[in-house]
């Protein structure tokens, strides 16, 4: 049996940390407007998302609390799909499983990414025959029965996610990579307190987006934008006083964040308001394509135009995908692109910064993190004073489109507010981007990295 386990440990691992990372968005926004009080529907996908996004951020950086970090979020996520079996009965036991869900969704998938990465070039992966098609199957049998059994029959969901979660949990445990025997976690405690911060921001702007009510959306856009400029400030100067990373690295690990806001955030949107949040499942299945795809299609890429560098690949592709966007047939396999691009480009900063330096107070994933985390707020930030703007201008109440997405009401007459915000994103993200390559061009230059 532990030998069959040790075959299949890398595709398990990587099985289960997708489906730990990803899904929870898809199992939680369907269980919005379930019931009569609205804030109760939300709350579960506020909660997941809120601590998604913030619970990292209380650790310092240190490459022995790697493995104990991944069994707290290991168990975190366990616990909160058990307790989230039992949500019909009681729809607190839903808002204790966004918090596992969304703590382990934080922390697990990070160190998942360090071991897989860690462990790439043994034989385990080679031992199994069609793991990528393996792997494609499982997961989109795990997004096909969620999406069609959420309405009626929720708790297979979150039976199915334990299922995942031991899945990973048996490819983490099984992972030959060395292990830290040291099990202590070193909180950061300058950043709880910001960490908070974030979390109300983030929950007022979820609370309000799926309840349909402008106000707290407003106070959380104001208190987003005064931590953006703390987290900017603390995160990217202050946070490397040991200048272990060059700028043209921290600005390539920040464009992951920029790109993954803009998929997840303004695509809840997008497909929410216009299509339904069913549709969502196929944001989700773009995820899984550039998962898989991403790093052969930039091989080939590579190989036909030789002497561009990998980084101008990189972000021409991301550009193509976002001008994609606007083109409602092709608006998922624009996702595609930006996805699988900006996953290659913030593989290749990652495995530049961990050679720069041997010397690192704070591990690679650590630091990508919180990089990736505060282009990510910028992004929130831009997209929802753009909306909240656009929609002054057509004097149309905010808690319209917001009403729209809680109660499942798809609606093209917010076309104009929604398109304008969606150029004012690509703008600033294409912006980014040009200002990206510039300060890397001394790096590339002459170089196919």
């Amino acid at each position: 049996m532990v030998r069959k386990i040790l075959k299949y440990q890398s595709l398990l691992l990587t099985i289960g940390g997708f489906a730990i990372n990803l899904v929870p968005f898809l199992l939680f926004m369907l269980l919005i407007n379930r019931h009569g009080e609205l804030i109760t529907n939300v709350l579960p996908f506020a909660l997941f998302y809120s601590f998604r996004r913030t619970s990292l951020f209380m650790f310092r950086g240190n490459p022995s609390q790697n493995y104990s970090l991944g069994w707290l979020g290991l168990s975190s996520a366990l616990i909160g799909y058990t307790i989230g079996i039992f949500g019909q009965l009681s729809p607190i036991c839903w808002d204790i499983s966004a918090i596992g869900a969304g703590i382990g969704a934080a922390l697990f998938p990070s160190v998942q990414k360090e071991s897989v990465s860690g462990t790439a070039n043994t034989n385990n992966q080679d031992k199994v025959p069609h793991s990528t098609l393996m792997m494609l199957i499982a997961i989109l049998i795990l997004i096909g029965i969620i999406a069609f059994t959420e309405k009626r029959f929720p708790f297979i969901g979150f039976i199915l996610m334990i299922v995942y979660s031991i899945f990973g949990l048996l490819g983490f445990h099984f992972d030959p990579s060395p292990k830290s025997t040291n099990n202590h976690i070193n909180i950061r405690y300058s950043n709880v307190l910001l960490s908070f911060a974030l979390f109300v921001s983030v929950i007022l702007v979820r609370v309000a987006r799926s309840e349909g009510i402008g106000t707290p959306a407003l106070l959380g856009v104001a208190i987003l934008g005064t931590i953006l400029i703390i987290t900017t400030l603390l995160l990217v100067n202050t946070n490397h006083t040991n200048h272990t990373i060059t700028n043209d690295i921290r600005v390539r690990l920040m464009v992951f964040g920029t790109c993954a806001d803009f998929c997840a955030i303004f695509s809840a949107i997008y497909i929410g308001v216009k299509f339904g949040v069913t549709t969502f499942m196929w944001i989700i299945v773009a995820y899984l394509a550039a998962f898989i795809f991403a790093s052969p299609m930039v091989t080939v890429l590579q190989r036909r135009f030789q002497h561009t560098s990998s980084l101008t690949i990189d972000l021409i592709g991301i550009f193509v995908g976002l001008l994609l966007t606007f083109i409602l047939p092709l608006y998922f396999v624009g996702i595609f692109l930006i996805r699988a691009f900006a996953s290659v480009l913030n593989k290749n900063a990652i495995n530049d910064y961990e050679h720069s330096s041997i010397e690192n107070r704070d591990n690679a994933f650590m630091v990508s993190y919180r990089l990736i985390s505060t282009a990510g707020l910028g992004t929130q930030f831009i997209l929802w004073l753009s909306l909240i703007i656009s929609m002054h201008f057509q004097q149309t109440s905010f808690n319209q489109i917001l009403g729209s997405f809680a109660f499942h009401q798809p609606t093209t007459k917010f076309d104009v507010p929604i398109l304008i915000t969606h150029i004012i994103l690509v703008i600033c993200i294409s912006g980014f981007l040009y200002y990206v390559h510039r300060v890397n061009q001394p790096a590339f230059s002459g170089s196919k990295h």
